[in-house]
């Protein structure tokens, strides 16, 4: 166990969460703001390990690039926006990705939460 590396993970106490009037339990993050295409890739890119790069070169081989690249670097934001605040569950990310070589099963691992919510508080997204 010498060789792993431990990270620290500094998560601030308080998170707002989201929470419906029917239903007690959270399902979601309280957002300040809304996440930005470059912070939505990098989520997607380095916390949770999609490799999205692979749909952007098929769309570069269509002849309609700059619309269709816009859309969708617009659709996986949206996505991701929507999974924070608790309202896409993983399938919609894998989705909106055309990611489907993740394991659906599992869905976010905990290491994954838990660096998701301090990049978010890092950026003052939650």
């Amino acid at each position: 166990m010498e060789d792993v590396i431990k990270q620290r993970i500094n998560v601030k106490p308080v998170i707002g969460f989201r929470r419906s009037k029917n239903n007690p339990y959270m399902y979601g993050l309280q957002m300040k703001r809304k996440l930005t295409t470059r912070e939505a890739c990098h989520i997607y890119r380095n916390i949770l390990l999609f490799n999205i790069d692979l749909a952007i070169d098929d769309i570069k081989c269509d002849s309609f690039v700059k619309e269709e690249l816009r859309n969708f670097y617009d659709d996986i934001t949206q996505a991701m926006n929507g999974f924070i605040a608790g309202e896409v569950d993983w399938q919609g990310l894998c989705d909106a990705t055309y990611c489907y070589d993740t394991d659906d099963d599992s869905g976010l691992s905990v290491a994954a939460a838990l660096k998701l919510v301090e990049y978010l508080q890092s950026k003052g997204i939650v």
